[in-house]
């Protein structure tokens, strides 16, 4: 969903423009610099695109693909959750050991050696 807007003096910079964008982006593209049935036949055809990607969709493969990515992503959350609860419990762990005697004896013995 993002919009740029290009400015230029005049058309031939802008065709350089859209020959350098992905294809994907390039049948997107409007250039209302030119003639005013120009321009509106190029939206129209733009529209007319668009509208052929839309019809082309098959909305089962796509209910499937999001299926697919919500268990991932669901999966996925899961892991970061036993990661986090790994990290605490070490994390829990040392802290222990440096407040035991030896471990603030080991402290300091590092510190006099740096």
């Amino acid at each position: 969903g993002k919009r740029v807007l290009v400015t230029s003096k005049g058309a031939p910079a802008l065709s350089v423009l859209r020959e350098r964008l992905p294809k994907s982006v390039q049948d997107l593209c409007v250039d209302v610099s030119m003639s005013e049935s120009t321009g509106m036949r190029q939206l129209q055809q733009t529209v007319e695109r668009l509208a052929d990607r839309v019809s082309c969709i098959n909305v089962g493969i796509q209910e499937e693909q999001c299926s697919l990515l919500k268990r991932s992503i669901t999966e996925l959350e899961r892991e970061l959750e036993e990661i986090d609860t790994k990290i605490q419990q070490h994390s829990g762990d040392k802290g222990r050991i440096m407040q035991s005697p030896d471990g603030r004896q080991m402290t300091e013995l590092a510190i006099s050696l740096l």
